[in-house]
């Protein structure tokens, strides 16, 4: 007869029997790999304490924030500067790259890089 704490032990020892075959050396982990690696030789953001010193903060903030990890450093800091040929750098993962051009729009649409410079060249004077 079925029960369902039946149904678990069975589960349970299915599991654990085929964790015994499991050998644990194919699951080791190595960390030897260089931070260039991943972002690449340069960081553009490393003169900075915080995201409000760049040039166009917003759009720094908005591109780090949803793009460190999946784009470089250089990349990110192009297309928080305004550049939107920096997309197509970003060929290597359809869901990244259709993220960062609905910022790029957006911002765009906002007219962000003009306004602040407009902003920003009246406040200098």
């Amino acid at each position: 007869m079925w029960s369902p704490s039946s149904s678990s032990t069975l589960r349970k020892n299915a599991f654990t029997e085929n964790r015994k075959h499991i050998p644990t050396k194919d699951f080791t982990m190595t960390t030897n790999y260089d931070a260039s690696d991943l972002y690449g030789d340069s960081d553009p953001y490393e003169n900075f304490q915080t995201i409000d010193e760049t040039p166009y903060p917003l759009s720094h903030g908005q591109f780090l924030g949803n793009l460190a990890g999946d784009v470089d450093f250089e990349t990110i800091w192009k297309l928080g500067q305004g550049d939107n040929s920096a997309l197509e750098e970003i060929d290597y993962d359809l869901q990244v790259k259709q993220k960062a051009k609905d910022i790029f729009e957006h911002l765009s649409e906002m007219d962000y890089w003009t306004e602040w410079d407009k902003k920003n060249a009246s406040t200098s004077d």
